[in-house]
């Protein structure tokens, strides 16, 4: 309800969140101009199902209610380590998105390192104009 209210916006979605935020991108499109997702997955494909039915059934149903191939990539920011015992690297990627990998191999640990080393890289993301968003 507040994103209907509110001017254009960023969204940061972090781990579970990820899905959260493209799910607004999606709903939203006039709102919100940019997403980036933080070693969140962006489907379900690459997840372990057992997992993601037993202990994550919120984050399933949010995952399988995505329109991935209706989403506006350009304007999704992907940061993903080179592993995580959480999420499955491949389970985080988005063709077209701006991809961001980092050197680091645990997750909570990938996301502290992506919120203290990365918020220049996220914030000129952000405020930069679409031609602009080269890799």
């Amino acid at each position: 309800q507040k994103l209907q209210t509110m001017e254009e916006t960023a969204i940061i979605g972090i781990s579970a969140g990820a899905s959260v935020a493209l799910r607004a991108l999606e709903t939203y499109p006039d709102k919100v101009k940019k997403v980036i997702t933080v070693c969140g997955p962006v489907t379900a494909e690459y997840m372990n199902q057992d997992t993601l039915d037993n202990k994550y059934p919120v984050l399933k149903r949010s995952l399988c209610a995505l329109s991935i191939s209706l989403l506006a990539a350009e304007s999704v920011m992907t940061i993903r380590p080179k592993k995580d015992e959480v999420v499955n690297i491949e389970a985080m990627a988005l063709v077209g998105a701006k991809d961001v990998r980092l050197g680091t191999s645990r997750h909570a640990f990938s996301i502290a390192w992506t919120m203290f080393t990365k918020g220049r890289i996220m914030a000129d993301w952000i405020h930069s104009r679409p031609k602009d968003d080269k890799n």
